[in-house]
Order: C-alpha cells, then sequence, then structure tokens
C-alpha cells in the first residue's frame, strides 16, 4: 500500500482527524496528526489510517496480544447503536491484529474474554515509510483494514445498507521509545476510554 493511502478511489471518502485527546491529556492537538477515511462495499468495509510519527516501532506479532501497549491504531463500530455491544479491531507497524467481539459490555471488562472471537476474513496491510529501522528514520505509517461484513452480521445480526448509521470510534496508542507514556488521540470525544459507548460518533453508508 503506497502512503498516504487517500489516492485514488479514497478521495471519495471523507476524511476523519484523531485530533480529540482522550484520558485527561488536555484538548491540544496531538503532536503526529492521524487521519482516517471509510469505504466499503457489499462484501466488507475498509478503514484506512494514515498516521504522522518521528519514531515507529513494534514487537508484537500474535493475534490477541495487548497491541496497545506499543504503538497501534483502533477501530469500534456498534452497529446496533444500542450502546451495549460493539466489535474492536486493532493492528501495529507490524500488521499483529486484535479482535474482539462484545456482546455485552455490562457482562465484563475482560478483554481476555471477549477476544476469544475472530473476524472471519479479516485482514491487515500495514506500511512503514522508511522500514523499521533503529534509529527510525521515516516520516510515519499507514494501516488498512478489510473487515468482512458477513463475519459482523454472523455475531451481532446487521448488516450495512445504503443509508445506514452505525456508531463508532477510531483511536491510536502513539508511544515513543523513549517515553513510556503513550500520546492518545480518537475522533469520537471520549474522555476516559476509547470504548465510551455513549460517547461515539456516527458513520454513514452511502
Amino acid at each position: 500500500m503506497d502512503r498516504p493511502p487517500f489516492g485514488g478511489v479514497w478521495q471519495a471518502a471523507d476524511a476523519g482527524k484523531l485530533s480529540l485527546l482522550s484520558h485527561g491529556q488536555g484538548g491540544a492537538e496531538p503532536r503526529f496528526a492521524t487521519e482516517f477515511r471509510c469505504l466499503w462495499d457489499d462484501d466488507c468495509l475498509y478503514v484506512a489510517f494514515n498516521c504522522a510519527a518521528d519514531d515507529v516501532w513494534a514487537t508484537l506479532t500474535q493475534r490477541d496480544e495487548a497491541l496497545w501497549n506499543e504503538p497501534v491504531v483502533e477501530v469500534f463500530l456498534d452497529p446496533l447503536g444500542e450502546g451495549k455491544s460493539f466489535f474492536e479491531f486493532q493492528t501495529n507497524p507490524l500488521g499483529a491484529i486484535y479482535d474482539s467481539y462484545v456482546s455485552d459490555a455490562s457482562q465484563s471488562d475482560d478483554w481476555r474474554k471477549w477476544r476469544q472471537w475472530n473476524c472471519a476474513g479479516l485482514k491487515t496491510v500495514v506500511f512503514v515509510d522508511g522500514g523499521l529501522s533503529t534509529p527510525y528514520r521515516g516520516s510515519g505509517w499507514s494501516a488498512l483494514f478489510t473487515v468482512p461484513l458477513a463475519s459482523l452480521e454472523e455475531a451481532c445480526g446487521r448488516r450495512p445498507e445504503a443509508g445506514a448509521v452505525w456508531r463508532a470510534n477510531f483511536a491510536r496508542y502513539d508511544y515513543r521509545r523513549e517515553c513510556p507514556r503513550p500520546e492518545l488521540t480518537c475522533w469520537a470525544p471520549v474522555v476516559d476510554r476509547f470504548d465510551d459507548l455513549g460517547r461515539f460518533g456516527s458513520i454513514t453508508f452511502i
């Protein structure tokens, strides 16, 4: 995937920016910008991120590891819009995948329980400008999620049609190797946690 991934067909999609800091980090603009866009067809939802950075790294490679302890981008989807259930997808600069379906957020916040669900056919593609060198000499990284709609429908009973509105959030953990505290950015105006369903934004399938 070329970086940035927003040429060609991506020009038809509205751009979103992760410019709202969460977890009490104030209201300033993030140190490095993150842009995302979404497209869909009859088979899949496609979500692309473009992440500016002066340090890109990762060590985790296994599915459903705690990817948020290193640089990562995340997608949260609440197709039912009831503020009760949601899908979560993550990938890091190595292309590792975390996916989960929380069928009832009031039951448990133990991610180890919800990660047992796998999105059949989920794919990620990652491009790191300059490669994962030490020291890092590039300008950032990009990620593309391809999410099969059939797998979402099997889990929650909902599949988008033209005009459908889903609740959603998009987020990024930006770690620098010399700083253990990440910069946390997101699209929806959450305050304490990225999966605050009541504060999710809305995306429309057009």
